[in-house]
């Protein structure tokens, strides 16, 4: 078994990792929009994108083995989707920070490691969750609120509990793991070619 390269992206690694993570940043963007049609919806849109992303992320990790495809690629997100919410780049740094961390920790190749890392990686993407629970009033009175069907309005303002939370993290969690074990499974062709199974 060969070493994970240590050394830094370059040109290709960063070719790469644009065409992947855009590949993220769909699935992402289309799930908030299908969030829109119920509150229900959006609050497991982030446990449906883990199933959905977990290919791409483990072909990432297959690919490159380096630092910085994630970090990069969940703040890019973040920023890109800024006008949901200013929280966004910033869980999606810490994310994606944690993400590389794990990643380096396992050597981009202990199963373990690696489902800690993607977990981490879709945490970073829970900014557009948070204003709803620490800004409610401002949120819920809001320009985003404005021209909402009020069943929808009413629905989600039952759903800001705490417990609701919980589960929304769970759902990140179980999806992580699930879209994980997939990604590694489809995947595993490559990651026996890099020499880290």
């Amino acid at each position: 078994m060969s070493a994970p390269t240590k050394s830094k992206m370059n040109a290709k690694d960063a070719i790469f990792t644009g065409a992947l993570g855009a590949v993220c940043i769909l699935i992402r963007f289309v799930m908030m929009i299908v969030g829109g049609f119920s509150p229900y919806v959006w609050f497991s849109a982030h446990f449906v994108d883990a199933i959905l992303i977990g290919p791409v992320f483990m072909l990432m990790v297959a690919k490159t083995q380096k630092s910085g495809p994630f970090v990069i690629t969940s703040t890019v997100t973040g920023i890109l989707m800024m006008a949901a919410t200013w929280m966004l780049p910033v869980t999606g740094l810490i994310g994606g920070l944690l993400c590389e961390l794990c990643l380096k920790m396992g050597e981009y190749r202990k199963k373990g490691w690696l489902l800690a890392g993607f977990f981490c990686f879709n945490m970073g993407f829970i900014g557009d969750f948070l204003p709803l629970w620490f800004t409610k009033e401002a949120y819920l009175s809001g320009p985003s609120m404005q021209g909402m069907d009020p069943g929808y309005v009413s629905a989600l303002t039952n759903l800001l509990t705490w417990p609701v939370f919980g589960v929304i993290v769970l759902s990140i969690a179980v999806g992580s793991v699930l879209g994980g074990l997939f990604g590694l499974k489809l995947m595993q062709k490559h990651f026996v070619k890099a020499g880290l199974v």
